[in-house]
């Protein structure tokens, strides 16, 4: 007998919680309400419970008592769920354990009540805070693979509460048909995703640091985390190019994430287009910012011999679908050349003729050498000078070349 008492004292025993929650009603329109009233405790094992009073009273306090079967220490957030389409206006929500108020609930900011509407689910949790690292990108929107729990419960789990920077609250995604449980961020645009980390009891559980060839961690065993884009295509960069963040657990098990945050490479400004771009103006003016389209132009008299637009990328102009813009001209004559152009035939459209002479104390070689304008530079047809310089030597070659001409 002795032996048996003493294994059942050595047996855990459930902790019973009794929690009070007290809602203070305040007078007006949507005072109280005869609809009854639930309440759900996150802790361990979440299970809701009807919190039995009368709330259709109008300006005062109203108690219920519920018995959970969760260690104090393990109080994270209250679901409140009202059973009807009536609603009421509260001040505060106070809930108390062991005579001693662990959560108390006000006002969300910019609001003087808690609007409890008809048939809704609301999620009161405890604050805290996470602060946005720098360079951290915010999601637009969140969701997972399936929601742990009973449809009553599934707010206090949602894949919202991984992106409201609270440590306390966070998401529980259950396998899909496929056995992946999944959290996956959506941003609304495409960014060069660097470093994404998952925070867990307030501390960083991973984290991964991604390059053009994909997303990896050092201890990240187990979950892939990968950066893909709903809309446009990819480009080779220093980072994951995308819209949309996913976090992923395979083999049929639960992926539990208190909070995540993304960090993305700063967009470059473009100040200035590519230097082969001969004589291009911008419209707008530069610099202008990730993602702007310009349109490419020509001064006057100048010809564009490739695209109009370019849209800049991370800091550098990219051609829109077309060739890069070019508006060729012959401005001068490179002295080399031992040549003498004669005004007004400079500045020279691409592809023209120009006649020449050789400069003094130099001659030409022949008369079948064409100079022309090429991209800009001005150049002999055949690649080089037709003309030499004057010397005893040369008076021979030249009477040479002129018999021959003859």
């Amino acid at each position: 007998m002795f032996m048996f008492l003493i294994i059942l004292w050595m047996i855990p025993s459930s902790i019973c919680v009794d929690y009070q929650i007290t809602a203070t009603i305040i007078p007006g329109l949507y005072s109280g309400t005869a609809d009854k009233q639930f309440v759900t405790i996150k802790g361990k094992a979440p299970v809701e419970k009807e919190c039995s009073a009368d709330f259709n009273v109008d300006n005062q306090d109203v108690t219920c008592s519920v018995q959970t079967e969760n260690a104090i220490e393990d109080y994270k957030c209250l679901l409140w769920r009202t059973d009807g389409n009536d609603g009421m206006d509260l001040s505060k929500i106070k809930v108390i354990a062991d005579n001693t108020v662990i959560h108390l609930i006000e006002p969300p900011q910019d609001a003087t009540v808690i609007a409890i509407t008809g048939a809704n689910s609301y999620v009161f949790c405890h604050q805290q805070p996470r602060q946005r690292e720098q360079g951290e990108i915010v999601p637009v929107s969140a969701e997972q693979s399936e929601t742990k729990g009973l449809e009553t419960v599934k707010a206090l789990f949602n894949a919202e509460l991984a992106i409201d920077l609270n440590h306390a609250s966070g998401c529980t995604a259950v396998p899909d048909g496929t056995g992946v449980s999944y959290v996956k961020l959506n941003f609304g645009k495409v960014y060069c995703v660097e470093k994404v980390t998952w925070y867990r009891d307030g501390e960083i559980f991973k984290t991964w640091t991604c390059n053009e060839e994909g997303c990896s961690s050092d201890n990240g065993d187990g979950y892939t985390l990968t950066v893909y884009s709903g809309g446009g295509g990819d480009q080779p960069r220093p980072c994951q190019y995308g819209d949309t963040v996913k976090l992923a657990r395979e083999g049929g098990r639960v992926l539990s994430v208190a909070e995540i945050s993304v960090i993305a490479r700063p967009d470059a400004d473009c100040t200035s287009v590519d230097s082969t771009w001969t004589n291009v103006r911008t419209d707008p003016t530069l610099p202008v910012t990730h993602g702007v389209e310009i349109t490419l132009s020509c001064p006057k008299d100048y010809t564009n011999k490739g695209g109009d637009k370019a849209t800049c990328q991370d800091g550098t102009f990219v051609p829109t679908g077309q060739q890069p813009p070019n508006c060729p001209k012959c401005m001068t004559v490179n002295e080399d050349l031992k040549i003498t152009v004669t005004d007004p035939q400079l500045p020279a459209e691409d592809g023209a003729s120009i006649n020449y002479r050789c400069s003094k104390k130099y001659a030409k070689k022949g008369g079948n050498v064409n100079l022309v304008c090429e991209n800009g530079i001005v150049t002999f047809s055949g690649g080089n000078t037709p003309c030499f310089k004057i010397g005893t030597a040369s008076l021979i070659q030249l009477y040479i070349i002129k018999m021959r001409e003859m």
